[in-house]
């Protein structure tokens, strides 16, 4: 084995093991996701960008077949969690305006039905994404 080949093999070790972390924290974590805090879900969200950057970048370590799906699932369940954070954020400061304006109680209203819904496909995407077979 080459000097290159070693330093190749070092590294897919190495993301290997930076990408099983990262993904057994954010499956355990997807496991009681109906019971997380907003902030507990925000940090799923962010472990879950992390893998998708780590995957980006580490394309060629992946295994071509898996890594499409693996990857459009992945992304599919980062945009319903970014959609829930926005809504999340959105509620945070409405409800520090609303006893000053009362109009935005609608507002509010339809915000907090919204985030079940989109918490609801939060939920299946990852649980779809955890049923998939990981790209590496």
């Amino acid at each position: 084995m080459t000097k290159i080949e070693e330093n190749i093999s070092a590294v897919k070790k190495q993301m290997l093991k930076v990408l099983n972390k990262s993904f057994q924290y954010s499956a355990f974590q997807a496991t009681k996701l109906d019971g997380l805090e907003d902030s507990a879900i925000h940090i799923l969200r962010k472990k879950l960008k992390f893998l998708r950057y780590s995957l980006e970048f580490f394309k060629d370590f992946c295994e071509r077949k898996k890594y499409q799906p693996f990857f459009k699932i992945l992304s599919s369940s980062l945009d319903h969690l970014g959609d829930y954070n926005d809504i999340h954020v959105a509620i945070e400061r409405i409800e520090s305006m609303a006893p000053i304006n009362p109009s935005l109680l609608f507002a509010l209203g339809w915000l907090k039905a919204e985030r079940l819904r989109v918490r609801g496909l939060c939920e299946k995407s990852i649980k779809k994404l955890f049923l998939q077979k990981t790209a590496w």
